[in-house]
């Protein structure tokens, strides 16, 4: 199982963009300020990501194609907690 721990904070704000952004998890533990997301497979994470993708593009670009602060939020926690700090559980 891989799994991903965010701050409460980042993980509301990917809510508040859209509710069904975690749809693709196995489950999601809350433990005081952290959120853990878990994923049962990679298959479950690629479509997770592609929710990621869709979201910054449809909630985050402008109508010129710009990245808006919106945008800019969501790539940084992709960044910072998506891609950087993965686990494995075993």
């Amino acid at each position: 199982m891989l799994y991903f721990k965010l701050p409460v904070a980042e993980y509301e704000f990917l809510i508040s963009i859209d509710d069904a952004m975690f749809k693709n998890s196995e489950n999601i533990v809350q433990t005081n300020n952290i959120v853990q997301i878990n994923f049962k497979d990679e298959l479950q994470l690629e479509d997770f990501q592609a929710d990621m993708s869709g979201a910054q593009v449809y909630y985050g670009m402008s109508p010129n194609d710009e990245l808006t602060d919106i945008g800019r939020r969501i790539q940084d926690i992709y960044d910072s907690y998506f891609v950087q700090k993965n686990k494995m559980i075993s």
